[in-house]
């Protein structure tokens, strides 16, 4: 079965093993705006994994027990949402979804820089009008659509 609608803030179990052999099925959060991810055939996704050695550091947001959202999130294990791992990936990877994150823990994953450089205030990822952040400024502005 696979998932073809899916909104920003959605953990999805994606099949990487196309791409990424070794990576085979994992978890990843739907990180591209609503807009694109109902217009476009792929989306943009943050891998999740369960070693959670570097939860500490600025590119990592740690989803365990604690937090808000673990029940929602649908992750049976402790996991960190990783920023500086963002994949474009075609819909048709996706094999279910497993949960959701809140708007609140979204801007918090909006806040975590790719590389650990400095966050900034807007994502275009979460944003249709388009303001790039430095997730989508560094890693991803020659792939996004712009209407």
């Amino acid at each position: 079965m696979s998932v073809k609608a899916v909104r920003r803030g959605d953990v999805i179990v994606v099949d990487f093993s196309i791409t990424y052999p070794q990576a085979g099925k994992r978890p990843a959060l739907v990180v591209q705006n609503d807009h694109d991810n109902a217009r476009m055939h792929n989306t943009i996704v943050a891998q999740i994994t369960t070693n959670i050695s570097r939860a500490h550091e600025a590119t990592q947001l740690l989803i365990d027990r604690k937090h808000v959202d673990w029940v929602n999130s649908g992750l049976r294990a402790a996991s960190v949402v990783n920023a500086s791992a963002l994949v474009t990936v075609p819909k048709d990877d996706f094999v279910r979804k497993i949960g959701a994150l809140s708007a609140q823990t979204m801007k918090d994953i909006d806040h975590c820089p790719p590389g650990g450089g400095p966050a900034r205030e807007r994502s275009a990822l979460r944003s249709p009008t388009r303001t790039l952040s430095p997730v989508s400024a560094t890693l991803y502005s020659p792939y996004l659509a712009f209407a």
